[in-house]
């Protein structure tokens, strides 16, 4: 058995008790690790509550960045579709443009009676020969289809259009689940915390730590030799600043589809 007897969770502990504590929190689960952290909560309540307190107020940090990061999520899905609308609506405007010179193209075919390529090589050739650049961003077989046949460059649906992100309904993480989220080295990093100053419940220390580390966890943190209480995630003011430019995108999207759809109307 692995011996680490320099760790020291508390001071009045003996070797043999740090050992004990040690493997015990190695080999527990994150969801045990929290179990762990609800009991040592409640010594402490028997003396000072704020050290719940200041956990409570971290896990509401994490409860709301997840919500929001959800939503944020859900948001740039949106955004795709958006994206994805307005790539069908270009390519269901350029098969009109396209099947309406292809007509024109089968008429002027007929007078000149060319043998040597069928109407469509012909018209092929001609688009290649006069650089024709707005029919290269679809298939040209394809775009010559009928819009309404199978495989055809239909007329796209609109996505829905989101007005505010609390349209999403998402499934936030439960109290437990706030504190799993941080992750197993998170977590035995605040039980060695607790533990430290168990003997002492009515000092404050272990409350404005906790509070720290919060304020330290609520920020973006990429930096490789910060090991505790980092997260890569976006922080909330991040987020809002994200998703207010993802509204912004969307909405240009939307303007730029009516332009389209104005178009597509006006080929004849």
């Amino acid at each position: 058995m692995e011996n680490h007897s320099n760790i020291i969770y508390n001071p009045t502990y003996t070797d043999e008790e740090n050992q004990f504590v040690y493997e015990k929190i190695a080999n527990s689960s994150e969801e045990e690790l929290v179990e762990i952290i609800r009991v040592l909560q409640k010594l402490y309540d028997e003396e000072n509550t704020n050290v719940s307190k200041s956990i409570s107020d971290f896990e509401k940090e994490i409860y709301q960045r997840d919500i929001l990061y959800q939503k944020y999520k859900l948001l740039l899905e949106s955004k795709a579709e958006w994206s994805k609308y307005i790539k069908d609506l270009n390519n269901h405007k350029m098969a009109l443009i396209i099947q309406k010179d292809y007509k024109a193209h089968k008429k002027e075919y007929r007078k000149r009676r060319v043998e040597k390529y069928s109407v469509f090589e012909d018209f092929e050739k001609k688009i290649y020969e006069e650089s024709k650049y707005a029919y290269f961003s679809v298939n040209l077989h394809k775009a010559i289809r009928d819009v309404n046949k199978k495989n055809s460059y239909k007329k796209p649906n609109q996505p829905h259009y989101v007005e505010t992100i609390d349209e999403f309904q998402v499934t936030p993480l439960t109290d437990f689940k706030c504190l799993e989220s941080i992750g197993k080295e998170n977590l035995i990093y605040l039980i060695s915390l607790l533990l430290n100053n168990i003997d002492l419940p009515n000092t404050n220390i272990v409350a404005v730590c906790i509070s720290f580390l919060a304020r330290k966890y609520a920020v973006t943190n990429h930096k490789k030799d910060d090991k505790n209480f980092k997260t890569s995630l976006y922080s909330l003011p991040d987020l809002k600043i994200r998703i207010d430019k993802i509204f912004s995108d969307i909405d240009e999207m939307k303007l730029q589809s009516y332009e389209l759809l104005n178009e597509i109307e006006n080929i004849k």
